[in-house]
């Protein structure tokens, strides 16, 4: 199975179906309108990553919709947790969405991402990203779904790819109810990652700097200890990971509702370096440094996160 994926993406580009935590569905391009959508996401993960503390979300975003298929939208994400409650993101989007025939589905988009200084989300280190996307029917028995996505980072920018394929099932009187198993594979660098490593990850839900310092002052002199992590070629494309889920909607003319389960199960586990270096000033002005480094492997597991949310357009 892991064969059969990485081969997927190599051999086309892959459709970015994580990049967005709320995806426009049933969207009616015959007429220009606004939308309004309000949602829940269990927990943010990204490329099956995830903090040690869970990410949930309530997001609610605006937009309006061109009939030429050029779009713009606003969305606030609310962080809903145990250790916090705050306004943890602001997202301005911009895109466009067409299609060629019936079975030929394409997009493109922008996004502007503002974080919380203390979010830890694993894509708080993530300033923007450019997307594009396409979809083809082949003969209403399975989609082919590619994309790629160009992300700015707080540090060097990482080139993501994807690949995946679905099945619509349509039911309802006129055809109103879906459902979409679907799967999906992430490859791609871990820039974004590795930041979020060096300045997210602690358990205070708490933001820090690139490095933890300690100074510690006594009879005998001051010692300053500093402590950096980083994460062993962040620039290799690796498969990241791979997706299920299987998202059931209802989409009228005026509103609409949705509920996707997922399961994510991530690939290639990163190599983390950790690096104390300490330095000693003695009273009498004598100055002793020494540096000590170890290595580990990223703790990855399966996750189960759901996302539902109701949408209006007028």
């Amino acid at each position: 199975m892991p064969l059969f994926f990485s081969l997927l993406v190599m051999l086309q580009l892959p459709l970015q179906a994580q990049k967005k935590e709320s995806t426009p569905i049933g969207d009616d391009q015959d007429s220009s309108y606004f939308k309004t959508e309000l949602n829940y996401i269990s927990n943010s993960l990204y490329n099956g990553r995830k903090d040690s503390l869970a990410v949930p979300y309530i997001n609610a975003s605006f937009g309006y919709y061109h009939k030429s298929g050029l779009y713009v939208s606003t969305t606030l994400s609310y962080l809903v947790s145990s250790y916090a409650n705050r306004i943890d993101l602001f997202q301005i989007e911009g895109g466009y969405n067409g299609s060629i025939g019936d079975n030929f589905v394409y997009s493109a988009s922008a996004h502007k991402d503002f974080y919380s200084q203390y979010s830890v989300s694993v894509k708080s280190e993530i300033a923007a990203s450019f997307n594009a996307s396409l979809s083809y029917n082949i003969a209403d028995a399975v989609k082919i779904n590619a994309g790629a996505d160009y992300l700015l980072t707080s540090g060097p920018s990482d080139i993501l790819f994807n690949a995946g394929l679905s099945h619509e099932f349509d039911f309802g009187e006129n055809g109103e109810w879906a459902i979409e198993p679907s799967i999906l594979a992430n490859i791609g660098t871990q820039y974004y990652y590795d930041r979020y490593k060096q300045k997210r990850h602690i358990k205070t839900g708490k933001k820090k700097t690139l490095s933890d310092s300690t100074t510690v002052t006594s009879n005998l002199g001051t010692v300053t200890t500093t402590t950096t992590i980083t994460t062993l070629h962040p620039n290799k494309f690796l498969v990241l990971n791979y997706e299920l889920s299987l998202p059931i909607t209802y989409d009228s003319k005026k509103w609409g509702a949705f509920v996707t389960p997922y399961f994510a199960v991530p690939q290639n586990p990163a190599t983390y370096v950790t690096t104390i270096s300490t330095k000693r000033v003695a009273n009498n002005g004598n100055i002793t440094r020494w540096k000590s480094t170890s290595s580990s492997t990223e703790e990855i597991s399966n996750t189960f996160y759901l996302q539902l949310g109701v949408y209006l357009k007028f």
